[in-house]
């Protein structure tokens, strides 16, 4: 969805069984225009669920977590302990997640090769929908462990003794923070460089919501911002008394030069940007020339 109504309508026409709602953030802020209104277009989805059927929602999220609905089976998926189906004992590298859930009072292992946490998320409603339609454990973990995103979505490629993370299919302030913690776990004791373009359709709150978006930025040894926008996430590093080194471009044709110029053996990078600013060119150009 991208609009108002445009869930409701689906849910009467389909009728789901099972309805989920992995998640609510500020995607499409700039037309539904809050929180609060995706929110709300995001709970039309049970407009045609049927009465007394499931309705999954991510529990450790501010919007989803108090939903209480007696026409429905309301069951939460988490990380945190408050929870109805727990993912722990998460452990996290460069080659994915693995963690156990609780299913019926047995523990089960999986493994993800991707490796953000918001996966944990989304392969938690597949596992309960796997047991709930009888498939096998088996089965489930050796799907789950055989799935690759589509491209450009938290891909991990090495380059001689480089590690870099391309998550440039687009990106919010949710899904920047998101790709940071993931990067962070990946990166380890590597020194750290994000390169991050401009988040759009964020609406009249775009200029705070990427000021805001410096504070994940903080464990970065080099911070290379691209576009209009995004020159408020250095305003924010440099008010923070950032202790790295940081760099603003209009042009995104500045980037491999930069890296060039900066370069230290094994570093690690991060590309993240809304799909519009295009810096998955960029990283296309660096995989076609092999190094940086």
């Amino acid at each position: 969805m991208s609009n108002s109504g445009e869930i409701k309508m689906l849910s009467d026409l389909v009728k789901p069984d099972v309805a989920i709602i992995t998640n609510t953030g500020v995607s499409h802020i700039e037309s539904l225009g809050s929180r609060k209104n995706i929110f709300l277009e995001k709970y039309s989805i049970i407009s045609g669920l049927k009465k007394g059927n499931d309705l999954l929602v991510n529990g450790d999220n501010e919007y989803l977590r108090d939903i209480e609905n007696d026409d429905y089976n309301v069951i939460k998926f988490g990380i945190n302990e408050n929870n109805d189906i727990i993912a722990k004992n998460l452990d996290i590298s460069e080659y994915g997640i693995s963690f156990d859930v609780k299913i019926k009072e047995k523990s089960y292992n999986f493994k993800l090769k991707v490796p953000a946490v918001y996966n944990v998320y989304n392969a938690l409603f597949a596992i309960y929908l796997g047991f709930k339609y009888d498939v096998a454990y088996e089965k489930i973990k050796k799907s789950l462990y055989s799935f690759k995103p589509s491209k450009n979505r938290m891909e991990i490629i090495k380059l001689e003794d480089k590690l870099i993370v391309n998550d440039t299919y687009n990106s919010n302030p949710i899904a920047l923070k998101a790709a940071c913690e993931a990067f962070y776990n990946i990166a380890k004791d590597r020194r750290k460089i994000g390169v991050i373009g401009d988040m759009l359709e964020l609406g009249e709150e775009s200029d705070k919501l990427h000021y805001d978006a410096g504070k994940f930025l903080d464990k970065m040894d080099i911070v290379i911002t691209v576009g209009d926008k995004s020159e408020n996430i250095i305003r924010c590093l440099r008010d923070m008394n950032f202790k790295g080194e940081c760099y603003h471009f209009k042009d995104k044709g500045e980037i491999i030069k930069t890296l060039k110029k900066i370069k230290k053996e094994n570093d690690s990078i991060l590309f993240k940007a809304s799909n519009g600013i295009g810096l998955f060119e960029t990283v296309d150009e660096i995989r076609k020339g092999g190094t940086i």
